[in-house]
């Protein structure tokens, strides 16, 4: 799918990002959601993403509204800044 820009100037809140890969997974635009690599792909670019901080203790804590993962700022793991899950 072609990655747009949701807008010209930024959100009213938040920040979008994009250039991040998934590594092992896909994002299913269709179903809005992570979804299974197609065959002999390894790495896929994500779309945009509108990121919205958030105080900690306002968070709704229902595990199924969050997910925790960890990204890396480069492709190649070894040596590279990780970030998120310690």
């Amino acid at each position: 799918c072609a990655d747009t820009w949701p807008a010209e100037a930024g959100p009213a809140q938040g920040v979008y990002i994009h250039g991040l890969f998934l590594e092992g997974a896909r994002w299913d635009a269709g179903q809005g959601c992570l979804a299974e690599s197609h065959d002999g792909s390894s790495t896929a670019s994500m779309p945009t993403i509108w990121l919205d901080p958030a105080v900690e203790s306002a968070m709704s804590h229902q595990p199924e509204q969050h997910y925790s993962c960890p990204w890396y700022s480069t492709s190649a793991r070894r040596g590279a800044n990780k970030y998120g899950q310690n």
